[in-house]
């Protein structure tokens, strides 16, 4: 089993990288941003699409008020 180390990146950095800290040039308020989004858009944008899909499926499955006319 291999033993856990306390080594940080820089440490095991060789060549032109080594002493070089890449955690100082990740900007992190910007992952930071993009996660929240990413997860915002991943549980919005499937629901947005199975109510509509419900809305054209069933007309009246949200009731009078989000009621599509129907064409037919």
């Amino acid at each position: 089993m291999a033993e856990a180390t306390t080594a940080t990146t820089s440490d095991a950095l060789h060549g032109p990288y080594a002493g070089l800290d890449l955690d100082a040039l990740v900007d992190w308020p910007v992952v930071r941003t993009w996660l929240f989004w990413g997860m915002f858009w991943l549980m919005v944008a499937p629901t947005v699409g199975a109510l509509l899909a419900g809305m054209f499926n069933y007309p009246e499955y949200l009731g009078p008020l989000f009621a599509i006319a129907e064409t037919r």
